[in-house]
């Protein structure tokens, strides 16, 4: 599959098995993600929201909503925007 840079909007921690609080995810940064497979909702057998598989903080792999990131050239474009560029 086709990897492409993605921008986060959002941040994710989850703690480890000793209690440590673990950055899985930090909003604004970048990272590798593939495009998901199609997937449908068991129960009612509507397609389910585009997702990504994102290459995480640790190193693993992880299954997220498209939703929650940005290509790279919006995050760009979004940037100049708000530098008045």
């Amino acid at each position: 599959m086709k990897t492409k840079m993605m921008q986060s909007k959002i941040g994710v921690s989850a703690t480890d098995l000793s209690g440590n609080i673990v950055s899985i995810l930090e909003k604004g940064k970048l990272y590798e993600c593939q495009t998901a497979l199609k997937t449908y909702d068991p129960v009612t057998f509507d397609l389910a929201p585009p997702s990504l598989i994102v290459k995480c903080e640790d190193g693993k792999e992880r299954k997220y909503q498209a939703e929650h990131f940005i290509d790279l050239q919006a995050a760009r474009d979004e940037k100049l925007n708000q530098l008045g560029i």
